[in-house]
C-alpha cells in the first residue's frame, strides 16, 4: 500500500470511529427525549437497549477486524456513510418492531455490499481465495433471508399478539444471525502468494519437517504425511537451480504459512511403476503441458484456515492450460485428508504407483491424481 493510500485509509478509520461516537450520542439523545419515552415502559427500554447493542457490536467489529483491512477508501467511505444512516433509523424506530426489522434488513443488505467490496478488493490482490469469498457472500445472503423472514413474521403477528412478542422476534433474528454468520471475518486471514526466495528456505524446511514421518521406528508417533525431512540447504538448492519451483503463502506481515513445490513433469523414477487406469490418463499425465505438485504443506496452527485452498487456487491460476498431477499415499498408511482435499479441487484418479520399498517404507502405494477440465470428463475414479 502506498503512502497516500495509507493516509486515505487512516482518514477513513478516524472518520468512521468518530461517526460511531457521534451516532451513539445522537441516538441516545433521540431516545431519551422522545415524547413517548418513559422509564416504566419495559418493552421500550429493552428495545432501546437492543439498538444500542447493535450499534456497539458493529463498532466493535469495525475496530477489531475491519478497520485495518480498508483498501478501497472511496467505496468504503460511501458504504460506512450508509451504515450511519441506517443506524439513525434504528434509533428513530426503536419503539416500532416492524420498522426496526426493516432497518435490520437494510443493515443486512449493506453487510452484503461491504463483503462484496471487501472480496473484490482483496481477491484481486490474491489475499483471499474465491472459495472463501463465495462462502462469505452466501453466509450474508442467508443472514438477509433470516431478517426478511422475521419481517414477514412480524407483519403477520401485528395485531394478533402483544408488542413484546414482536420485539422478541426482532431480538432472536439478530442474535441468530450474529452467532451464525458474523464470525467469518475474524476467521478469514488474508494471504499473499508469491514464488519462494532463498530467504524462505528455512521457513519452508520448518513447515515441511513438521509434517514428516518419524525417521525411525522408535520415534514418537506422528501425524506426518511427508516421507522424509529436508534441510534448508536442500530447499535452497531446489529454489536456486529451479529443479523444483516453490511457491509460498504468507500473511500480510510476511510470515510464511504454507508452501507448494511444483515440477514440470512427473518424477521419472516413478513413471515406470505406475498402473494406469486408462490410456488417456497416461497420455495426458505425460504431456508436456502437465505440471506435477510434488509437495504441499501448511504451517502448524494454520490448518483449516484455507491456506491449502488458497495455494491451489493461486497455483492453478498461474497456468490455466496445464493439467496438474499429484501423488497421495494410500499404503502402508492412507493420507485420507489429502485425498479428500484433492478430490474437492476436481482431481480424479489416473492410476497408482506401487513399490516393494520406497523411501524406507515397505509395500508402498500411492494414488496418482490429475486435474484438468477436459480430461476430467473422460476418466473417473475407480473403485
Amino acid at each position: 500500500m502506498s503512502l497516500s493510500a495509507a493516509r486515505r485509509s487512516a482518514f477513513v478509520g478516524t472518520f468512521v470511529n468518530e461517526m460511531y461516537a457521534v451516532l451513539l450520542g445522537i441516538g441516545m439523545g433521540s431516545i431519551v427525549f422522545r415524547k413517548d419515552f418513559t422509564l416504566t415502559d419495559v418493552t421500550g427500554l429493552a428495545s432501546a437497549a437492543f439498538v444500542l447493542v447493535v450499534v456497539l457490536v458493529y463498532w466493535w467489529d469495525w475496530v477489531e477486524a475491519a478497520q485495518r483491512r480498508v483498501i478501497s477508501t472511496f467505496r468504503e467511505l460511501t458504504i460506512d456513510l450508509l451504515f450511519g444512516f441506517v443506524f439513525l433509523l434504528l434509533f428513530a424506530y426503536s419503539n416500532d418492531s416492524l420498522k426496526l426489522s426493516a432497518a435490520l434488513i437494510a443493515l443486512a443488505c449493506l453487510d452484503f455490499v461491504w463483503v462484496l467490496n471487501f472480496c473484490l478488493t482483496h481477491e484481486t490482490r490474491r489475499q483471499i481465495s474465491s472459495k472463501q469469498a463465495l462462502r462469505w457472500l452466501v453466509a450474508k445472503l442467508l443472514a438477509l433471508a433470516i431478517f426478511v423472514g422475521a419481517f414477514l413474521l412480524i407483519t403477520w403477528l401485528q395485531g394478533r399478539v402483544a408488542r413484546e412478542w414482536t420485539l422478541l422476534v426482532v431480538l432472536v433474528s439478530f442474535f441468530v444471525v450474529r452467532c451464525a454468520f458474523f464470525r467469518v471475518l475474524s476467521r478469514i486471514t488474508q494471504y499473499c502468494f508469491r514464488p519462494a526466495t532463498p530467504e524462505d528456505a528455512e521457513a519452508i524446511a520448518t513447515i515441511h519437517n513438521a509434517h514428516a514421518l518419524p525417521s525411525s521406528e522408535d520415534a514418537a508417533p506422528s501425524s506426518g504425511f511427508l516421507l522424509a525431512e529436508k534441510t534448508p540447504e536442500s530447499i535452497n538448492r531446489a529454489i536456486t537451480v529451479a529443479s523444483s519451483r516453490y511457491f509460498v503463502a504468507t500473511t500480510p506481515e510476511g510470515e510464511v504459512v504454507g508452501f507448494v513445490a511444483v515440477q514440470d513433469a512427473l518424477p521419472k523414477p516413478q513413471i515406470g511403476s505406475i498402473c494406469w487406469n486408462h490410456e488417456t490418463a497416461r497420455e495426458r499425465c505425460l504431456a508436456q503441458s502437465t505440471r506435477h505438485i510434488d509437495t504441499v504443506a501448511v504451517a502448524p496452527g494454520f490448518n483449516g484456515r484455507g491456506v491449502a485452498d488458497f495455494l491451489y487456487e493461486q497455483l492453478e491460476a498461474t497456468d490455466h492450460a496445464a493439467a496438474w498431477t499429484a501423488f497421495v499415499a494410500i499404503a502402508p498408511a492412507s493420507n485420507v485428508r489429502s485425498l479428500r482435499f484433492h478430490l474437492s479441487h476436481g482431481f480424479v484418479s489416473a492410476g497408482a504407483f506401487s513399490a516393494p520399498e520406497f523411501k524406507g517404507l515397505t509395500n508402498y502405494r500411492s494414488e496418482l491424481l490429475v486435474c484438468e477440465p477436459r480430461f476430467r470428463r473422460q476418466v473417473r475414479p475407480q473403485n
